[in-house]
């Protein structure tokens, strides 16, 4: 960052750019390092959710279930079936494709020492994960039920909004492996 500072007062210097050109540049800079490195090309504030994906994939499969259900006019029950359950999982895929366009995502970003970089991520369904939790709780022994508690006490207290800076983890291990997990 300090390369990129000395760069720009060395253009001012030399003239190649005016004073009010290199304020913008270095504001622009400032902006730059009060984001955290999620491993992308755009800022981890002004990111988009990867919906358009489940959309396209729900269309789909919904098209083989409708083109499936004409051509089982003339077959057995078995087929209308499974064209019929082809439908409702495309039309689900559809239905989960819109609704995660302004859902939470849970994004997890790992760059490994050689270089390579996964990127998964996964709309989150939180209105319905303080149910599950309970009713996972349950069914587990006392160390895992405390864990099971802590993230219901970090669901009561983290409430996505428009408004909030995303929530994010940054975890490095012993053998170099960056793994970044953020929620936007």
């Amino acid at each position: 960052m300090n390369e990129e500072r000395d760069k720009i007062l060395n253009m001012v210097e030399s003239g190649a750019i005016s004073a009010t050109e290199a304020a913008e540049l270095l504001a622009a800079l400032d902006d730059e390092s009060q984001q955290p490195d999620v491993g992308g090309d755009t800022p981890l504030a002004r990111s988009e959710p990867p919906w358009e994906a489940p959309v396209i994939a729900g269309i789909v499969v919904a098209g083989f279930g409708l083109l499936g259900l004409v051509r089982a006019r003339r077959g057995g029950i078995l087929s209308r079936v499974g064209a019929l359950l082809t439908l409702i999982l495309g039309l689900a895929g559809l239905i989960i494709g819109i609704w995660s366009r302004n859902a939470p995502w849970l994004h997890v970003n790992v760059h490994e020492p050689n270089g390579n970089k996964v990127r998964v991520s996964l709309p989150l369904l939180l209105p319905l994960a303080r149910p599950i939790l309970e009713l996972a709780h349950g069914f587990v022994d006392g160390e895992t039920a405390r864990h099971l508690d802590s993230a219901i006490s970090f669901l009561d207290a983290w409430q996505p909004g428009a408004d909030q800076e995303p929530l994010h983890i940054e975890v490095n291990d012993d053998e170099g492996n960056k793994v970044f997990v953020y929620v936007a």
